[in-house]
């Protein structure tokens, strides 16, 4: 994002100096007096005080694969980060952009940004935060209201796993004795008999 920043003695256009440049809304952003309404991104930039400082394609902002902005300067005034005059520059957050100001000057001069009014702050877009998944339940699909409803495998018509679209397999009578007997066996065993015992003295006792 580039912010405008207005200095005194200078009147301003809202056309020719906007507020805001929203640098995300294409790859690249062209900034100029006079870019092409074909290019994608074009920014319309011009000085009121001095109507032939910007070139017609005086800057391009480039939106990195790595989330950096690369500016390259290409107006014959220049353009100054920081006050210096540069050609290519990675911008980092606060870099003050002036356009203008910096014509006949080698790169690396040293510019004096009063002379234009056409100056901005960048400031690093911030991303917006990733709400495809707010809200969504990451436990049991939709309609299985509890691990017995899975245990159990009810497939009817209005049962939970048919709501969800889960289907399990029909276990046959003496598979399902098989299962119980097991869990009946288990049961019978001297640890668990002195497990369920404690439980139940404790029970009583509370």
């Amino acid at each position: 994002m580039l912010r405008l920043v207005k200095q005194p003695n200078f009147d301003y256009d809202s056309h020719g100096t906007p507020n805001e440049i929203d640098l995300t809304l294409s790859v690249v952003t062209t900034l100029g007096r006079n870019p092409s309404d074909a290019i994608q991104g074009a920014v319309f930039l011009n000085s009121k005080a001095r109507p032939q400082m910007i070139s017609r394609v005086h800057a391009k902002v480039s939106r990195l694969a790595s989330g950096d902005y690369h500016l390259s300067a290409r107006g014959l005034n220049g353009v100054a980060v920081n006050n210096v005059k540069v050609e290519d520059e990675l911008l980092k957050d606060g870099d003050v952009v002036c356009f203008g100001a910096a014509g006949g000057l080698p790169i690396g001069a040293s510019v004096d940004t009063t002379k234009s009014e056409i100056t901005y702050i960048f400031t690093i877009p911030k991303a917006s935060p990733d709400t495809s998944l707010a809200g969504q339940h990451t436990g049991a699909p939709a309609g299985v209201s509890s691990l017995m409803d899975l245990l159990s495998g009810d497939n009817s018509p209005g049962g939970s796993l048919a709501s969800a679209g889960m289907h399990t397999p029909v276990v046959s009578a003496p598979y399902a004795a098989t299962s119980t007997s097991l869990i009946d066996s288990a049961c019978d065993t001297p640890a668990a008999s002195s497990s369920f015992a404690s439980l139940s003295s404790s029970s009583s006792s509370s």
